[in-house]
């Protein structure tokens, strides 16, 4: 018998028409295929007879109501190696309504064992938020004495299912689009249930607000394509616009909004959660929001936006000299790189980026790193002028983040990078791409200059290797010397990777059910050798209950994870992350997963596409990053939210873990007083900002027996709900 979803259902699951409605909206839109990869279009070609008698039987749509490509121009053959080959027939999608509910089924009664861990995490998340958790602070800032304190500038999502006490500033869907004063709201995502989005809406204005919907679902088949035309046909204010994919396995996984209000203001919302109810209720996610962003006083200064006529980085000379350089973390730089990531749209969002650049964005303290469908040439970017596509761009902001110094001024500090990510797409055998990666996400700033880049190789010796320095996770956390090796030489930081296991989805509060969102293929021979080399990096998502809970309490272990983050954190030598003394040095929050779709590929010769020399060009010969998907994301690090985009102010800016709450307190400053007052001002004003933590502290590496949740295999035990998974 099926296990039917939790209550109430998920959206995505019930947003399917009538048939009457399925046979209005089926689309007769043949520019549709322009958006769709060459490659598929040409699969296609053959049933095109069969496609144009089935769109005489349907009525042509208000082209108004599905906005399609507006250029002629095909997109490029796709090309790729044979490797490529290999790896493209998957995709890091997230989520797919059919497949989910065709895997779980009701097996029997709520295992016992299931139902203690999940009543034990729930009562010891209720104890500890009301017991142990500091008072809130004002989104301004509080001020005590000689030390400001900020709250986080990300805020968790409410998790219906878990008790008030650990929904302590969290935010809901309603709480950012329920204003009568949104006018027009512009949703970027990958999965959507325009019902949903609707019913968060203003009731006294849901019907007059413009809500522009941008999806990636190319497919003439695709169920969320055709649940999109049944939508627009429904609501007359909504105007669905299809991302162009020029990539065959990319998806437009970009999870953010524009709010345009009545009152000259607009707003930026970059998040974590697909546009679904599921993602909404019992899945932990989080939410950026920039301020409130007033209509300029005098004319725009930054560059005008121009249709993209492709997506490489380079831009027309006249254009690029109207650039104007900002320091990366300014508002006008992402001002700068928001256009810049809009512009990659062409057409289509042209009415979006001719509002935006009228508005102010000075107020924002945040970096903007994006993904576009593209190849990043490595000797054409302009760092200065914008920030890159993909792990080329994150690499060029963590450049500009202002080195500090221990907190107590005598360099005794360890680092470690943790990537805590709800999907892992195939990467390689070898280990060479998370080696790359590994190696951006330990690049310092100002004063150090960041690791070489790897490159590809195929040699014998590159495959032995690839991952010599790679330490348990257990190791990296218990050693005191795991991030001390020789200043001179100064390593990345060890990296570590919060995955959840398979008992961490079974004991989740939807159990199975929320593994449909959760990725990491682990069956195949090849799947197997790239999980030997990540395993001794994983970590565990829910810490919080049993024999040993966890020293700090996010109040997230029983809610799946969606969110993505990114952190660099340094803490005393000799003492657990989360201790006395854990400091944040940057934090970011972002739609993008461990993926080289993601993030792009290591840097090869066009982007490591097969052509004979003959058939290049001289500019072809030079290394590229290929990227595939639509990313967003923000990073964010002390010196920004303290006012100092340079770092060179006279405050003592510091970030810090906090749990349960989104505001700092005194309690988060011990064990990070700069006795020795090494910095420049060290006696100035102290700004702590806080950052609201998703997972628990300290971590804790898998077990022997611990494995990661994979979503298409099988798992015969009762979840927290009596069902099993049959798998994708």
């Amino acid at each position: 018998m099926p296990c039917a979803p939790p209550p109430p259902a998920f959206a995505v699951d019930g947003a399917s028409t009538t048939e009457d409605e399925s046979s209005s909206a089926a689309s007769t839109d043949d520019d549709a295929d322009l958006d769709a990869p060459a490659r598929k279009r040409r699969k296609r070609e053959h049933g095109s007879r069969a496609a144009a008698a089935h769109s005489a039987e349907t009525p042509v749509r208000d082209q108004r109501q599905l906005r399609s490509l507006e250029r002629v121009v095909s997109p490029p053959l796709a090309r790729k190696t044979q490797r490529e080959d290999e790896d493209e027939g998957e995709t890091e999608d997230e989520d797919d309504a059919e497949p989910e509910r065709r895997a779980v089924k009701k097996v029997g009664e709520v295992g016992s064992a299931a139902k203690e861990v999940q009543q034990e995490a729930l009562n010891m998340g209720e104890k500890a938020a009301s017991s142990s958790a500091p008072e809130p602070k004002m989104n301004g800032g509080e001020r005590r004495s000689s030390t400001t304190f900020v709250s986080s500038p990300i805020q968790l999502t409410r998790i219906r299912d878990l008790p008030q006490a650990a929904n302590i500033d969290t935010v809901a869907l309603e709480d950012i689009l329920c204003d009568p004063l949104i006018v027009e709201v512009w949703q970027f995502n990958y999965l959507f249930d325009v019902d949903f989005v609707m019913g968060a809406l203003d009731e006294d204005v849901r019907s007059s607000v413009r809500v522009k919907v941008v999806h990636g679902s190319w497919r003439r088949e695709d169920a969320q394509r055709e649940r999109m035309e049944a939508w627009a046909a429904v609501y007359p204010n909504l105007e669905v616009i299809q991302a162009y994919m020029s990539e065959a396995f990319g998806t437009h996984h970009s999870k953010m909004m524009v709010l345009i209000r009545a009152d000259d203001h607009a707003q930026v919302v970059i998040h974590t959660a697909n546009m679904i109810t599921k993602d909404w209720t019992n899945m932990t996610n989080a939410v950026w929001r920039s301020p409130l962003l007033p209509l300029l006083l005098a004319p725009a200064h930054v560059f005008q936006p121009q249709v993209s006529q492709n997506n490489s980085e380079s831009s027309p000379p006249d254009r690029a000299a109207s650039i104007k350089h900002h320091p990366m973390g300014s508002g006008e730089r992402f001002k700068v790189d928001l256009l810049h990531y809009l512009d990659a749209y062409g057409r289509r969002l042209k009415a979006l980026s001719e509002q935006l650049v009228h508005y102010d964005f000075s107020d924002v303290r945040a970096a903007l790193v994006a993904s576009t469908p593209s190849r990043v040439k490595l000797n054409d970017v302009k760092p200065n002028e914008r920030t890159s596509w993909g792990w080329v761009g994150f690499r060029e902001v963590l450049r500009q983040i202002p080195q500090q110094s221990s907190a107590s001024g005598k360099g005794d500090e360890d680092s470690l990078v943790v990537a805590q990510v709800s999907s892992i797409a195939t990467l390689d055998q070898t280990g060479a791409w998370l080696e790359n990666f590994g190696s951006v996400l330990g690049t310092r700033g100002t004063g150090t200059p960041s690791p070489p880049i790897s490159t590809t190789s195929k040699s014998p010796q590159r495959k032995r290797n690839a991952f010599p320095a790679f330490r348990p996770a257990s190791s990296l956390l218990n050693s005191p010397s795991a991030s001390s090796s020789t200043a001179s030489s100064a390593p990345s930081p060890p990296l570590c990777i919060i995955f959840p296991t398979v008992s961490d989805i079974r004991t989740s509060l939807d159990g199975y059910y929320s593994g449909a969102s959760i990725h990491l293929k682990t069956q195949n021979a090849k799947q197997q050798k790239q999980l030997s080399y990540m395993r001794p990096k994983f970590c565990h998502w829910r810490t919080a209950f049993g024999s040993e809970p966890a020293a700090a309490s996010a109040l997230r272990g029983p809610a799946a994870p969606h969110i993505k983050t990114y952190i660099r954190y340094a803490h005393p030598k000799g003492s657990a992350l989360g201790s006395a003394g854990t400091r944040i040095e940057w934090a970011m929050l972002t739609s993008a997963n461990l993926s080289m779709q993601a993030w792009g590929t290591l840097p090869s010769v066009d982007g490591g596409a097969r052509k004979t020399r003959a058939e290049q060009t001289p500019d072809e010969r030079s290394k590229e990053v290929r990227i595939c998907s639509w990313e967003i994301g923000v990073i964010v690090w002390p010196e920004l939210i303290a006012g100092s985009v340079r770092g060179d102010g006279t405050k003592q800016a510091m970030m810090v873990p906090v749990f349960g709450r989104d505001g700092p307190s005194l309690e988060h400053v011990v064990g990070l007083e700069n006795e020795g007052k090494a910095e420049k001002g060290g006696g100035g004003e102290k700004v702590v900002t806080g950052w609201r933590m998703p997972y628990d502290l300290p971590l804790m590496p898998y077990g022997k027996d611990d494995e990661p949740w994979c979503a298409t295999a099988r798992y015969a035990e009762p979840d927290v709900r009596g069902c099993a998974w049959d798998g994708f």
